[in-house]
């Protein structure tokens, strides 16, 4: 993946959170904060957050998670393409990329449950969250 280098000002609440995050992991405040851009702002072609450092992540980060959905680009080309296959129009080309993107989706909702999951187990009412009555 091509990198760009970008100076921007972070409040110190989220630095003080990604080097506690940092220490967790035994990794860098930068990388911690390069897979949180990641997540929010990542594509298929991007690498993914591995499921077992979710542990390692904040409420907030794992709440991002659990809302996250496509990008705007990927969702507007995800419904092109589910039309052209509907349609019987679809190219290999277009059918590869419907399975990358499918595949991507998948991904996501592994991500979400995981997180849901660690919420719950941190006290949070998942149930109330996710409409399901008690």
């Amino acid at each position: 993946m091509k990198r760009s280098t970008v100076e921007l000002e972070i409040p110190e609440k989220i630095i003080e959170e990604a080097e506690g995050i940092a220490r967790r992991r035994n990794s860098s405040v930068e990388s911690v904060l390069q897979d949180g851009l990641l997540m929010v702002f990542g594509t298929s072609a991007d690498c993914e957050v591995s499921m077992e450092s979710l542990q390692n992540f904040s409420d907030e980060q794992l709440w991002t998670l659990v809302n996250r959905g496509l990008l705007g680009a990927q969702d507007s080309r995800w419904r092109e393409l589910m039309a052209l296959n509907k349609k019987g129009a679809m190219t290999e080309e277009e059918s590869k990329e419907l399975d990358d993107l499918a595949d991507l989706i998948d991904r996501r909702i592994l991500m979400r449950s995981k997180a849901l999951l660690l919420m719950k187990q941190r006290g949070h009412d998942i149930d109330a969250f996710l409409g399901l009555g008690t």
